[in-house]
C-alpha cells in the first residue's frame, strides 16, 4: 500500500521504495483497456462507482485525442531521456512524450497525456510569478507535470500541497519528483479525493491557501469550490485557476463564478469559442469572485479551442 498508517499524505518522498515497487508491479496485473466505443460519459458514470478506474491502463479521450499510453510509460520515457535532478529537463521530456509533433505518433497524434501542456503551463507559471503566493493547493496531480511547473515558479519558502485521487498516478508522480531532484518536503502529495481529505489538509496546513489550481474531474470543480469556501480554506485575494473550462467544459463552476452564457455557447468543447470573443466580457463579477477567461488551446491540440479561468476572491 502507498498510504502511511492513518494517513494518505506523502511528505516529500516518504514510502519511496514502496512507490517504485508499485510502479514496477502494477502493470502486469492490469486488465485490458476498455473498448474505444465506450463513450466518455458512459465510462465516467462507471468510474464514479467502481475501483476499476484506479487500475486500468488509461485510454482517456478528450477533444478527439486518445491517451493510449500509461502513466508508467511516461515515467519510463522520462527516466530514459530526461536529465536526472533537472526539473526543466523532466518537464521538457513529458512534453516530448505527449506532443503530436514528435516521433511517438499513434493514429496521427502523440501519445497525449493529460498534462496541462506547454502553452497552459507557461501561463500558469507566469500567474504564480505574478501573484507570489505563500501557499498553493493543486487538485489533480496526475503524473506531476503541473506540480513541477509550480515549484519552478514558486518562492522557495512557499507551501505547496497537491492532491491526487488515483493512487497509481500518485505513485508515478512521486517517482517523477524523485527523479527530477525535488527536495524532500518541497511537495506535499496527498492521495485521495479532495472531499475525503479536507480535515487532514486543514489540520496540517492551517492557514487559507493563497492560490488554488483545479485540474481534476470537471464535474467536481463546482462542489469542490463550495467545500473550500465552506471550510474557510480560501481568503480574500485567493487566486483560483481552473483548467479546461471550455473543453471538456466546466459550466457549473463558471456559473458559480458569475460567468454568464454568451450567444451560441456550447457547454462542451465549443469549437466556435474564439468566434464569440466579442460577445464575452473581459471580467465577470459574482458576489465573491472576479473572473477572466484566458483563451489557450487544449493541451497538445492547437486546433481545439479551450480556456483557463482565473478568479480572484473578493
Amino acid at each position: 500500500m502507498l498510504h502511511r498508517q492513518r494517513s494518505a499524505c506523502f511528505t516529500g518522498h516518504t514510502a519511496r521504495a514502496l512507490t517504485l515497487l508499485l510502479v514496477a508491479l502494477i502493470p502486469a496485473a492490469l486488465p485490458a483497456a476498455l473498448p474505444a466505443a465506450v463513450s466518455r460519459r458512459a465510462f465516467g458514470a462507471a468510474c464514479a462507482t467502481s475501483a476499476f478506474c484506479l487500475l486500468r491502463p488509461r485510454r482517456a479521450s478528450a477533444a478527439g485525442a486518445s491517451q493510449y499510453s500509461t502513466a508508467e510509460d511516461l515515467l519510463a520515457y522520462v527516466q530514459k531521456y530526461a536529465v536526472r535532478g533537472n526539473v526543466s529537463s523532466v518537464i521538457a521530456a513529458i512534453d516530448s512524450f505527449s506532443s503530436p509533433e514528435n516521433e511517438n505518433k499513434i493514429d496521427g497524434w502523440g501519445r497525449w497525456m493529460m498534462n496541462v501542456g506547454p502553452a497552459k503551463g507557461e501561463i500558469y507559471e507566469n500567474l504564480i510569478r505574478q501573484y507570489q503566493p505563500t501557499s498553493v493547493l493543486e487538485v489533480g496531480t496526475f503524473c506531476g507535470y503541473s506540480a513541477l511547473r509550480t515549484i519552478r515558479a514558486l518562492p522557495a519558502d512557499a507551501t505547496f500541497v497537491t492532491i491526487e485521487k488515483d493512487p497509481r498516478t500518485a505513485a508515478v508522480a512521486s517517482a517523477m519528483f524523485e527523479f527530477a531532484g525535488v527536495p524532500a518536503g518541497r511537495i506535499n502529495l496527498v492521495i485521495g479525493a479532495l472531499n475525503e481529505r479536507f480535515a487532514e489538509i486543514q489540520r496540517q496546513f492551517k492557514q487559507p491557501f493563497d492560490f488554488v489550481l483545479f485540474d481534476h474531474w470537471k464535474p467536481e470543480y463546482a462542489p469542490d469550490l463550495k467545500r473550500l469556501e465552506q471550510r474557510r480554506m480560501l481568503r480574500k485575494g485567493t487566486v483560483l485557476v481552473a483548467d479546461n473550462v471550455i473543453c471538456p467544459g466546466a459550466p457549473s463552476l463558471l456559473a458559480d463564478l458569475g460567468v454568464t452564457p454568451w450567444p451560441g455557447w456550447d457547454l462542451e468543447c465549443d469549437e466556435n469559442f474564439l468566434e464569440t470573443r466579442a460577445q464575452r466580457r473581459e471580467v465577470y463579477e459574482s458576489r465573491a469572485w472576479s473572473t477572466r477567461l484566458i483563451e489557450v488551446p487544449f493541451e497538445y491540440r492547437p486546433d481545439q479551442p479551450d480556456a483557463m479561468s482565473v478568479s480572484v476572491r473578493k
